[in-house]
């Protein structure tokens, strides 16, 4: 009896041991949320999809951006503040949706005006479309970059 104890607390305390040193330590990825906010300009992020939508996707889904850009169009659509950012391309924009309460804001917007907003991606679907947008506050040493 005393040696089917001894072979029990053998095996258990080899079974304690082992798992410990047979872990694999994985370096878990940073969630949305931990990484840090990009920095692009408009042209800069439709590029990205430009060249291949489903690694841009992959990389920029959800992902948290301060976008710099040109005003190209405010449409009206009776929901959301919309804004269309100018890309350099002449048949795609990029689509930033604003909450109502900078619908006042967005309705001031002209074509060609400069835009810095913090956004999140949503990412592609006839577009690169940005979410929870808001208008990034001017700093005074941005006015000579």
């Amino acid at each position: 009896m005393k040696k089917v104890k001894l072979w029990v607390v053998i095996i258990v305390g080899l079974n304690t041991v082992g798992l410990g040193c047979c872990k694999k330590e994985s370096a878990q990825e940073p969630t949305v949320e931990e990484q840090p906010t990009l920095n692009f300009t408009a042209s800069r992020l439709f590029a990205n999809f430009n060249v291949n939508k489903t690694s841009a996707e992959a990389r920029f889904k959800g992902r948290l951006f301060n976008i710099k850009g040109e005003v190209y169009d405010v449409p009206y659509d009776g929901g959301l503040p919309v804004v269309l950012l100018d890309t350099g391309d002449t048949i795609t924009q990029i689509r930033a949706l604003f909450h109502d309460e900078f619908k006042p804001q967005v309705q001031a917007l002209k074509k060609g005006q400069h835009v810095h907003i913090h956004c999140r991606c949503a990412g592609y679907t006839d577009l690169v479309e940005l979410v929870d947008c808001s208008f990034v506050k001017s700093n005074p040493d941005d006015a000579s970059k």
